[in-house]
């Protein structure tokens, strides 16, 4: 009993604090962008590779635009930085499908606070 009443009175503290100082903002809203690059290829010597080792053969490349900072402590990712899409990848699947298993990844992890990585990506052959 003892321990319901000053939760209670911690949140009307609080509540009080907000209502009546007007001086805090509302929390902005924070966002971590990620952009899918289903681009063709290149070869070493600029031109494009058309072969069946790029999308949708292959699994577009993810990467963080902007909003690493906002990953749980210990993350070792940066702005700029690839992201693994953890499907196994056929023809048949879509963008859509890519973006989902990346953003639900993203999403636990910073929900959970688990520290998240960056991708290894091989260099193309």
């Amino acid at each position: 009993s003892e321990e319901t009443s000053e939760e209670t009175s911690e949140e009307t503290e609080s509540a009080e604090e907000k209502e009546g100082g007007g001086e805090e903002e509302e929390p902005k809203e924070s966002f971590i962008v990620v952009s899918l690059d289903p681009s063709l290829g290149k070869k070493a010597d600029g031109s494009i590779d058309p072969s069946p080792s790029s999308y949708p053969f292959q699994k577009p490349v993810a990467s963080v635009v902007s909003g690493a900072e906002l990953f749980p402590a210990g993350s070792e990712i940066q702005n700029g930085d690839p992201v693994d899409i953890d499907c196994d990848w056929t023809p048949s699947l879509h963008l859509s499908d890519a973006i989902m298993n990346v953003a639900l990844k993203i999403r636990e992890s910073v929900k959970r606070g688990e520290p998240f990585f960056a991708a290894e990506i091989e260099p193309p052959e």
